[in-house]
């Protein structure tokens, strides 16, 4: 609570509503998962329009703290007041869009690269989601927000056939290209 306890901290908990054969990972959101977060207020009893600026928070970057089982705003972001109502907006993988009606985003040609001083590993930086929790009334409890992938996935299975000798197949380095795909 700010200090005139007037101001109620949006606090969230953040969670993927997946198979487990998607991503962010298999379980879940990971240690050091960025999200990007925006809070609309609504006017006069409607939900607000949800503007890249100007909004109650403008994509506040929150990291998951796996240890703490917990998610860190940059800033702290809190209610307007007790009583006005918010559609809260996430995505991820966090970046600085310039729209909020038009997001570019590649899946990465080469998804087995690994993660590196800080940046996503191909697979995952693959992984569009986006989710949203509408009509949140102020409240000190953590506001769930369910995200769901948004691009396409491709699940491939790959099997041995015939032709190969005993135990070859385990010890050959499996793969695939999908051509004549849009990545963007």
């Amino acid at each position: 609570v700010s200090e005139d306890n007037s101001y109620l901290p949006i606090e969230l908990f953040n969670e993927i509503i997946q198979t487990a054969t998607t991503r962010v990972n298999d379980a879940g959101f990971c240690d050091g998962d960025a999200v990007g977060i925006y809070v609309v207020n609504f006017e006069n009893g409607q939900s607000g329009t949800m503007q890249v600026e100007g909004n109650q928070a403008d994509n506040v970057k929150y990291v998951y703290d796996e240890a703490n089982f917990k998610w860190v705003p940059e800033k702290e972001v809190y209610f307007r007041d007790r009583n006005t109502k918010v559609d809260i907006v996430g995505y991820y993988p966090y970046a600085n869009p310039q729209s909020i009606a038009t997001y570019p985003f590649e899946v990465q040609k080469d998804q087995s690269t690994a993660a590196t001083n800080g940046a996503l590993g191909g697979y995952e930086a693959s992984d569009f989601l986006w989710g949203k929790a509408a009509e949140i009334t102020p409240t000190a409890s953590r506001v769930n927000l369910k995200f769901h992938h948004r691009m396409a996935g491709v699940h491939i299975s790959l099997v041995e056939g015939t032709g190969w000798n005993t135990g070859e197949w385990a010890h050959v380095e499996k793969f695939a290209l999908v051509t004549n795909t849009k990545r963007k």
